[in-house]
Formats: C-alpha cells, sequence, structure tokens
C-alpha cells in the first residue's frame, strides 16, 4: 500500500506539477567591457529600438531577465534605482526578427551599478507572467522608456555576429554586435518522456503492491 501511494505520489509530482521546477538560467549573454564591445541605444527619446537573437537548446518557462547598460552622458549619471522598460519578444524569420512584437512585457527594472571602465548599471525585472518558448532562435528588444536619464544605451557581448535596430516607425537595419542579457526561469519538461516516467512508476507500484499480498 505504501509502495503504490508513493508512486502515485511521485507521478502526480513529474505530470501535474512542472512548475515546482527550481528557478535557472535558461540563456545567457554576459556584458564586455563597453570600450571594446561597444553599446546599442535602445530608447524612445533617441527613436532608436534595438533587437537582439538568443537561442534555446530546449523548452523553457521565463519570467525573469537581468541586463546590462549605462546612459549615454558625457558626465556620470546618478542611478536612478529604478526605471520603467518594456521587454519586446519577437519571432524568428530566417533573416532576423519579425516586424511585430508577439509580446511586449511592461516592466520596472530594479538598477544596481555594474564594474566598467565607463559607467554602468546592471538591471533586473520580473515579466508579469511566465512566457513559454520552445526551443530554437528569438529576438528579445529592452527599450527604455523612462524621460528622465539620458538615452538608454544597451551594453554588447563580446561575441562577433548582429543585432537589428529600427527607429519606431521604420524597418529593421542589421547592426554590428549582439546586447548582453540573461533570461531565468526553468526548463519546461518534453511531454512524452515525462507521460512515459509517470506510467512506468504508476505500474511498479501496482507490481509491488500485489507481492505485498
Amino acid at each position: 500500500m505504501r509502495l503504490g501511494i508513493l508512486a502515485l505520489a511521485i507521478v502526480w509530482a513529474l505530470a501535474g506539477t512542472p512548475g515546482r521546477a527550481l528557478a535557472t538560467t535558461v540563456f545567457e549573454r554576459p556584458a564586455a567591457d563597453p570600450f571594446l564591445a561597444g553599446t546599442l541605444f535602445s530608447d524612445l527619446q533617441r527613436l532608436r529600438e534595438a533587437a537582439t537573437p538568443f537561442a534555446l537548446s530546449q523548452p523553457a518557462g521565463i519570467d525573469a531577465l537581468v541586463w546590462w547598460g549605462g546612459y549615454f552622458s558625457f558626465e556620470e549619471v546618478p542611478n536612478p534605482g529604478t526605471s520603467p522598460f518594456e521587454i519586446r519578444f519577437f519571432a524568428d524569420t530566417g533573416a532576423g526578427p519579425e516586424a511585430t512584437p508577439f509580446l511586449v512585457a511592461a516592466v520596472t527594472a530594479t538598477i544596481s551599478a555594474f564594474p566598467a571602465s565607463l559607467q554602468q548599471f546592471e538591471y533586473e525585472a520580473r515579466l508579469p507572467a511566465e512566457l513559454a518558448l520552445g526551443a530554437g532562435l528569438w529576438w528579445i528588444s529592452i527599450v527604455d522608456v523612462d524621460t528622465a536619464p539620458p538615452t538608454f544605451a544597451w551594453r554588447k557581448g563580446s561575441e562577433v555576429a548582429s543585432s537589428f535596430s529600427r527607429p519606431p516607425a521604420g524597418g529593421w537595419e542589421q547592426t554590428h554586435g549582439l546586447a548582453s542579457v540573461r533570461l531565468e526561469g526553468r526548463v519546461l519538461p518534453e511531454p512524452g518522456p515525462v507521460l512515459l516516467a509517470a506510467i512506468g512508476l504508476a505500474l511498479l507500484g501496482a507490481r509491488a503492491q500485489r507481492h505485498a499480498r
């Protein structure tokens, strides 16, 4: 009886509660030194939006993200503490991001100082709800919608490839460099293996219960 109950409990844990998986990093492109790699403008004040690609090796649920950058100014800018941003997700066309995002999330980023040769900050925010994405190539745009600080400059990573940039009413233009970002959430289980594991455990529990009699 106890083995049967244990098997059913394990089945329920595997098949019915995938949300209990621990939060983890599902994608990360670390920030490089801005003197070497540069930045991408992504701010409504400058009327530019930058989109950078990210790849998932397996399905994942994204609920938080971290990125790095600063403000285009010849003087140091006081840390705003918090600032509103829009996080936009795009499907891939094979030659860049789609014209229209499939999700636009308004977030408030918590900002902290980040060591660099130029003044830089680390931004952290949570999405309003988990975003489930399949394995493959996707695009993300992080746009500063705060009018108080100077123009936001999204810090690049060290990888050599291309992102895209555009004015609000224009089309995407290819630009050198990939923006830095870390996506956090959970790996989503494949339904087939989970279901097979659940059935197998249930059968083992039933068999052990019969032998106990």
